[in-house]
């Protein structure tokens, strides 16, 4: 009968490395996943006492513009060591995939694309109808971090024409405070509401007639898959990962990134033409 068992271990304290080296010389796995650059590089090192087969599972990409100078230069570098600590690397796109040949010089033979994936069960029970005659909600769900792009969704909030659109922000992070008073200043203090962390995303994002991602980088977005089970129309990013997952204008509709204008406009287009956004809906 399969056993579980749980290790705790903190990566961040050196006291990381003989437990890493405690587990795997008493577990005497055949095969060893890692999530993440650290917890892959720390395994990766004290691997090579033991020699388990080792894949890291990677959903980030190796440069981006969070990083500084020295880190850009220096992260590569580490990558390919991850590369060569390991036995494989698993992405969730092909972009991502292409991204950690070109800025990592790995070996496109030893990354594989795995798509990540939801348990449905949860989500079928919020797959609600559009209501046509109340208020247009539109949502976006993610850490509120200036990566994630969202000041470009509150400042199309402003451009959108329709008054009685509503816009549910379901998240926390460093930049909540400047996107409040970004909508403060836009007079959108009334459309913009800021939900914070939820537990039951999809009852939130079951209220929602379209779900937006602004990202400026996205290696895959989870919760494009999610909006898609719950039968919800997705506007997105033109970046990264995303267009393997949103099929311009079949299942959603791809704007650049950073283009506030552009996506206030891709708003109205749905807002008006009510059964596009639903037959999109459907699609996704």
């Amino acid at each position: 009968p399969y056993v579980s068992t749980v290790y705790i271990v903190n990566l961040a304290s050196v006291r990381s490395l003989p437990r890493i080296a405690s587990i795997l010389r008493t577990e005497r796995a055949a095969v060893v996943n890692t999530y993440l650059t650290k917890c892959g590089l720390l395994f990766g090192l004290v691997n090579l006492l033991y020699r388990r087969r080792l894949f890291c599972t990677l959903l980030n990409a190796v440069t981006h513009e969070a990083l500084g100078p020295l880190q850009r230069r220096v992260y590569p570098a580490l990558y390919w060591l991850l590369q060569r600590l390991s036995d494989g690397i698993i992405v969730n796109s092909e972009q991502n995939k292409r991204h950690f040949v070109d800025a990592a010089g790995m070996d496109p033979d030893r990354v594989k694309v795995i798509y990540s994936g939801i348990d449905i069960a949860g989500f079928a029970a919020e797959q609600r109808p559009r209501n046509q005659d109340g208020g247009f909600v539109v949502g976006a769900v993610g850490r509120l971090a200036p990566e994630k792009g969202h000041v470009f969704l509150v400042l199309a909030m402003a451009r959108v024409w329709h008054a009685d659109s509503v816009c549910l922000l379901v998240g926390d992070g460093p930049q909540r405070g400047e996107l409040e008073r970004v909508a403060r200043e836009e007079g959108l203090a009334e459309r913009i509401r800021f939900l914070g962390f939820q537990e039951h995303v999809a009852q939130v994002m079951g209220q929602m007639d379209v779900v937006v991602m602004p990202s400026l980088n996205e290696t895959f977005g989870i919760t494009i898959v999610e909006a898609f089970a719950l039968k919800k129309m997705v506007i997105a990013s033109d970046v990264g990962g995303i267009p393997e997952l949103v099929r311009h204008r079949e299942t959603g509709l791809l704007v650049p990134a950073r283009d506030s204008v552009a996506l206030a406009e891709a708003i109205d287009y749905v807002f008006a033409p009510r059964t596009e956004c639903e037959r999109m809906g459907q699609n996704a």
